[in-house]
């Protein structure tokens, strides 16, 4: 009742289904999240909406099938850059090639998944799967440009911050809060502004410069 914007209301209005409007409330905040990653603690992930998209997604897989299923896509991209470079495939249709094989590695595990109980495969849950296929395009670029290794690292350093969003974004709590008032992006984005003022050490680089710090 002391929301400046009644989503209740709205969704009765409108029809838009409720897990709709909280994943799109809970954006903003997954990329706020991401920012302060990458400025204040100086972890690096691809790019800032990537790993909030990915959230998302793990959001309606589920933690554990979300993760199986995005570390085989990048698996596949990673592997199926091998030939595609050796036998000299120009970029676009290797991007091309890279992705048919993604959606058919996702079409096999989810029938994998789901004879084996893990997961069960339901209309919904074909959106997030087509979010880390989409996903999977940045990942295969990434490769183009920088090489598998270098790739792989930032993948690590990429999942580390997106399980960390995801145990913030899958609370009850948060998500009931950001439904009950979703004004509060307004402030995430007024603490989003003072963060870009951010000029100081990141906590990783603390650590890396400690020797020259100490002198």
């Amino acid at each position: 009742p002391f929301a400046a914007l009644n989503t209740l209301e709205l969704i009765d209005e409108t029809g838009i289904p409720q897990d709709m409007l909280k994943m799109l409330l809970l954006l903003p905040l997954g990329a706020f999240l991401v920012a302060v990653f990458k400025n204040v603690i100086g972890l690096k992930t691809y790019g800032v909406f990537l790993p909030v998209l990915i959230c998302l997604s793990l959001l309606e897989t589920g933690l554990i099938a979300g993760l199986i299923l995005f570390s085989f896509i990048i698996g596949v991209v990673a592997l199926v850059n091998f030939p595609l470079e050796r036998w000299g495939v120009q970029y676009n249709a290797k991007i091309a090639s890279m992705l048919i094989a993604v959606v058919v590695t996702a079409l096999a595990l989810i029938k994998l998944l789901h004879t084996t109980g893990w997961w069960i495969a339901s209309s919904p849950l074909f959106f997030p799967i087509i979010i880390l296929t989409i996903v999977s395009e940045r990942v295969a670029r990434k490769i183009e440009e920088e090489g598998v290794k270098s790739s792989i690292g930032l993948y690590g350093t990429t999942l580390i911050a997106t399980v960390l969003i995801y145990f913030i974004l899958s609370s009850h709590f948060i998500q009931h809060f950001v439904l009950t008032f979703p004004e509060i992006i307004l402030t995430v984005a007024g603490i989003n502004l003072l963060l870009g003022k951010w000029i100081g050490l990141r906590v990783m680089e603390y650590y890396r410069f400690q020797k020259v710090l100490n002198h």
